[in-house]
């Protein structure tokens, strides 16, 4: 029996830090192993149909969400590109990166290829609620409201006025 271990990469010294100068890396790290019923790590282990892992997308790399990958990092500090997919990962629209893996042990980040990072702008603030936002827009008061109506109804009697006066005028015309 074979089970899949998975552990994000918290510490600093647990990172593998990518000196890849093709790509820039964001947000976790996992570290991805094949174990045996002991919980012994297995070494270069290649599974038969490639399983899928997910990351959730960095923020920084929102604005070129199109370009986002998952990779996995080699003994020399390079980066290897998976073939990855961009999925909604809840309701709330988190975004979550996922790739193909067929090797382990393995340790996967999200990356963006150093081409696409250098057209990134800085990270965007967060944006305020969107009921604190001043759109300049004014309400209607209840004086503006009658004011209204009155003028309405105004237009109406006129209306009225001339439809019975012009009928008067026909039937007179007419005798």
């Amino acid at each position: 029996m074979i089970g899949i271990s998975v552990t994000e990469l918290e510490s600093p010294g647990q990172r593998i830090e990518v000196a890849d100068p093709r790509y820039m890396t964001a947000g976790i790290q996992c570290r991805i192993s094949a174990v045996d019923i002991d919980g012994t790590p297995l070494i270069d282990y290649r599974l038969l149909t490639p399983g899928v892992v997910c990351m959730p997308l960095p923020d920084v790399f929102k604005p070129m969400v199109a370009e986002t990958f998952v990779g996995t990092t080699n003994s020399d500090a390079t980066l290897t590109v998976l073939s990855s997919k961009l999925y909604l990962a809840t309701s709330s629209g988190d975004l979550k990166v996922c790739g193909n893996l067929s090797s382990l042990p393995a340790t996967t980040t999200v990356a963006l290829r150093a081409e696409s990072a250098g057209e990134l702008p800085p990270t965007p603030m967060p944006t305020p609620d969107i009921a604190a936002i001043d759109t300049g827009a004014r309400h209607v008061s209840i004086n503006q409201i009658v004011s209204l109506m009155f003028v309405g109804m105004v237009i109406l009697m006129l209306a009225g006025a001339m439809l019975i006066s012009r009928r008067q005028r026909s039937k007179g015309q007419g005798r």
